[in-house]
């Protein structure tokens, strides 16, 4: 049992417990608890301020109000008792009257003194400036406890320094100021004053009355004049809550209104009382939208921009730019028109105010690090303000005036890499932004001053006079002499505007002017094409430069999207530009001897562009494609995954066809390329989830066929890429997608066929298996694969060295076999000499590899799988010809013969128990 004492400290240890457990959660909580402590902390300091400074003022103001008011009362408070020179007057009088009726020899009685009355002027008067004294004395009393409370709040919440503990202090406090409602007490105190002063007033009137009357009235007049206004700064208010007139009054009669509001609506939904304050009510009107909040903003933003002097204040506001315009996600919208408001406004000059910031970072006062810092701000706001849209919603806001020599001053090259990772995406959406103004002024041009002739469909456009249509064309001439100097500079954009120059300059007065009109029109059309031409130029500058960073330059992928550059638009002229951009890149890359992941994603872009521009029109292949795809690095690259792998087999084509009789390892670069390619797409068949690009038309390969029999190259490098190539048509005729093109891919199978028959009738002996198989006249697709897989084997042993990436051809032409009958007796006896005479002799590494892949293949998958499973798979054993199988047999027995005792110990030895596995189920179906 437990005695008292015993529960008693069982009693203290559980709270100590809990104590200690609550004090280590506190202590948890402590980083939480401050942030609390600091917001609360400017909350109250700033409250707390705020009746100091306004009881400061009252106790000053019902000081001297006092003082002055004492005075008045001094000689007011007079005339509450009697005159004692009346009562001097009255006492003589009655000294005289008395002497007088002695001398009269007569008794006068005295008079007593006539009662005193105050008038009630006096009392009226006397009763208001006590009143007011009174008020103002309190006033001041009650102020200066006002101050001593907010100093002891301060002082109280202050007095902790643990977070926790001093949190808890704050709320404790606050929440005891709105229990008593402190706030409304405050508030409340001016009334005192005010009321003061309206006693004083309306008792000065009736000081006056005994006085003057005209005085009395101006003061009445002074006083209804004072009481009108008063009463007008405390309604005004609750109408318009951007007043900054207001008396302690307005709070009270707000929330009275409120209440009576909340009682009317109450009878029918209680929840439905507003309990808003003035302030609640007047911060929900600031930020509702409309119409007046954005005025208000522009006004706002103009001022700020207007008021920031010199480059250190415009800095922030510059940084904050682009965080309003764009976010993670995409473009902001809601700014757009703010941003629009400060580049038009001719007080504000935004763009101008830009374009000196990025001026001054070349100033030499300024460390390089600031230099740095404000290029880089200015950049990103010029991106930024560049890429808005137009009202239109077709082109970009234009920037113009716009002063590109600011990015000329120094080149990105010349530019450390934070700094030059901006200016490239910065410079190239500023030129854009100019070609598209140019462009947006041409486009409206051509629909709004076409002759009649011509302006069939544009009829709902006004047509405007002669001089108009000069000063548009002489607009447009100022425009392109502020593009940059590496724009406009051949010789034929030189003549387009010295022809617009021209036109501007002489209006129709001596030729007809519909004449003048058309030439306009043919002139800027004119003008259009090699705007769309430097657009291309632009978007290639682009790519070029950000090949050439150690990484992405900024917000690239944004940036293309605003190009918008569709091949699928682009002229076979216009691709030449692309190709070329894409050798440029290559060059370089190659002299750095490496390819960035960025500049290879760069390249496939550009690639991709023109193989949709091009199509099957390869007359500007790129000359440095082959030297990419021969590089280490892009065995795997962005180029293969994402471009027109057909599109790009054509660019190799047209390459080995200008090579045709070149023998020098070039033109065997040229084929591998082509096998790197084929390659690729031979991938995506055997795992369609890995990225592939293809087209669908065959003549591209048949072409590169073609050139492959007659390239001079060594029939090494020849073999591994005919055979993929062959493969992948058989592939693409195999596919539902293809169905469009049967014929055309019939035609290209048809031309397969006749080459590798008469590649088999030289190894086959057709009087054997001719009888059984219609002597190879037609072969299946089944037939092909396998013929393909023999020829290929059969040329590892003709080759004097093993064909280019022999292993890798081999794995993708075995594993595209299915496993079934239906084989040709010569194509399966063309398949077993093939390999009798590849493996008859050869014990080499590489023979010892191809045979791994061979039998691990799906060619020979129903004949190793083990006894188990003989009988289910022995209908999908294709190798049914009883003179192919005893070739097969007779190969196998010897081959294992000659290579056992060199296999026993190596890592080959798996593999030729397996083909051992295979020769007895071939002889187990010859026995069958």
């Amino acid at each position: 049992m437990i005695d008292d004492d015993g529960l008693e400290e069982l009693a203290t240890e559980e709270l100590a417990k809990d104590y200690t457990s609550a004090e280590t959660d506190d202590v948890a909580g402590a980083k939480i608890w401050s942030v609390y402590v600091s917001e609360a902390e400017k909350y109250d300091q700033a409250l707390v301020e705020s009746w100091t400074s306004d009881m400061a003022g009252l106790l000053i103001f019902a000081g001297l109000f006092s003082a002055i008011l004492t005075a008045f009362l001094i000689e007011s408070y007079k005339t509450l008792m009697p005159d004692s020179d009346e009562e001097m007057v009255h006492l003589l009088t009655q000294i005289s009257k008395q002497l007088s009726g002695i001398a009269n020899g007569s008794s006068i009685d005295a008079l007593p003194p006539p009662p005193f009355d105050p008038p009630m002027s006096s009392l009226v008067c006397n009763l208001l400036w006590f009143i007011s004294l009174g008020l103002s004395l309190s006033c001041a009393l009650i102020a200066t406890l006002v101050q001593q409370w907010a100093r002891d709040f301060k002082h109280k919440s202050e007095m902790r320094s643990a977070p926790v503990v001093r949190a808890r202090i704050f709320a404790y406090l606050y929440y005891g100021l709105r229990r008593f409602n402190m706030h409304s007490a405050v508030e409340a105190i001016p009334l005192l004053l005010h009321f003061s002063l309206v006693f004083f007033f309306m008792g000065l009137v009736a000081f006056l009355v005994p006085v003057n009357d005209a005085v009395m009235i101006l003061s009445l007049l002074l006083l209804g004049l004072t009481l009108t206004v008063y009463i007008t700064l405390t309604i005004f208010p609750l109408f318009s809550f951007d007043s900054p007139y207001r008396t302690p009054l307005s709070s009270g009669l707000w929330r009275g209104m409120q209440y009576l509001k909340g009682t009317w609506r109450g009878r029918h939904d209680m929840r439905s009382r507003p309990r808003d304050s003035m302030v609640d009510t007047m911060n929900k009107i600031a930020v509702r939208d409309s119409k007046q909040r954005t005025i208000r903003d522009h006004r706002a933003l103009c001022w700020t921009v207007r008021s920031l002097a010199d480059d250190f204040e415009l800095e922030p506001f510059l940084e904050g730019i682009p965080d309003v315009l764009w976010s993670t996600r995409g473009r902001r919208k809601a700014y757009d028109q703010h941003l629009k408001v400060l580049l038009r406004n001719p007080e504000v000059r935004l763009l101008s105010r830009l374009q000196n910031f990025l001026r001054g970072c070349d100033s030499d006062l300024l460390p390089q690090e600031i230099k740095n810092r404000r290029r880089i701000t200015a950049l990103k706001a010029l991106w930024a303000i560049a890429t808005l849209p137009h009202d239109s919603g077709v082109s970009l806001e234009p920037l113009e005036p716009f002063d590109f020599t600011v990015f000329s001053l120094v080149l990105p090259t010349a530019l450390p890499f934070k700094v030059a990772y901006y200016q490239v995406s910065a410079d190239a959406v500023l030129q854009l932004n100019a070609v598209l103004a140019l462009l947006r002024g041409v486009h409206d041009i051509n629909h709004g001053y076409l002759d009649e002739g011509q302006r069939k469909a544009w009829d709902t456009y006004s047509r405007l006079s002669p001089h108009d249509l000069s000063f548009r064309l002489e607009e447009i001439v100022a425009r392109l002499n502020r593009l940059p100097r590496r724009f406009m500079q051949a010789s034929s954009d030189r003549e387009i505007v010295e022809q617009l120059g021209d036109l501007a300059g002489h209006l129709p007065h001596d030729v007809v002017e519909n004449v003048w009109r058309t030439s306009c029109v043919e002139t800027l059309n004119s003008l259009k094409s090699a705007l769309i031409r430097m657009e291309h130029d632009i978007f290639v500058s682009f790519m070029i430069d950000a090949a050439t960073l150690e990484s992405w330059p900024y917000e690239f992928e944004t940036t293309r999207k605003i190009f918008d550059i569709d091949g699928s638009s682009i002229s076979v002229d216009m691709a030449e530009t692309f190709s070329t951009a894409f050798d440029s890149i290559v060059s370089e890359q190659t002299r750095r001897q490496s390819y960035s992941p960025h500049a290879d994603e760069i390249l496939a872009i550009l690639l991709d562009i023109c193989g949709k521009a091009m199509a099957d029109d390869v007359a500007y292949y790129p000359l440095n494609l082959t030297n990419y795809l021969m590089t280490q690095t892009a065995s795997d690259s962005a180029v293969l995954k994402k471009c027109d792998n057909v599109w790009l087999c054509s660019c190799l084509t047209a390459e080995l066809v200008a090579r045709q009789h070149d023998s020098s390892p070039l033109s065997a670069r040229v084929i591998e390329g082509m096998w790197r390619v084929a390659f690729k797409v031979a991938q995506h068949y055997l795992w369609p989830s890995q990225p592939h690009a293809s087209s669908q038309t065959p003549h591209p390969y048949q072409r590169a066929l073609e050139a492959l029999h007659h390239a001079a190259s060594p029939s090494h490098t020849k073999l591994s890429t005919t055979a993929l190539i062959q493969t992948n048509i058989l592939n693409a005729h195999s596919s539902t997608v293809q169905r469009r093109h049967k014929d055309d891919y019939n035609e290209a199978i048809y031309k397969i066929q006749t080459r590798i028959l008469l590649k088999s009738r030289a190894m086959v002996d057709d009087s054997q298996s001719g009888d059984r198989d219609h002597a190879g006249s037609e072969l299946s697709i089944l037939d092909l694969r396998i013929a393909i897989l023999s020829d290929f084997i059969s040329g590892c042993a003709e080759t004097n060295r093993l064909p280019y990436n022999a292993l890798e051809t081999a794995k993708i032409l075995m594993n595209v076999l299915p496993c079934r009958p239906g084989v040709t007796a010569s194509q399966q006896l063309y398949f077993a000499k093939s390999l009798h005479a590849t493996f008859s002799d050869g014990l080499n590494d590489f023979a010892f590899d191809l045979m791994e892949e061979l039998v691990t293949s799906q060619v020979f998958s129903a004949y190793w799988e083990g006894p188990k499973t003989w009988g289910t798979l022995h209908e999908y054993r294709w190798l049914d010809d009883p003179q192919a199988a005893r070739t097969f047999y007779d190969w196998a027995t010897r081959y294992i013969r000659i290579c056992d005792k060199a296999l026993r110990s190596s890592r080959w030895f798996n593999t030729f128990e397996r083909l051992d596995e295979i020769r007895e189920s071939v002889h187990i179906d010859l026995a069958d």
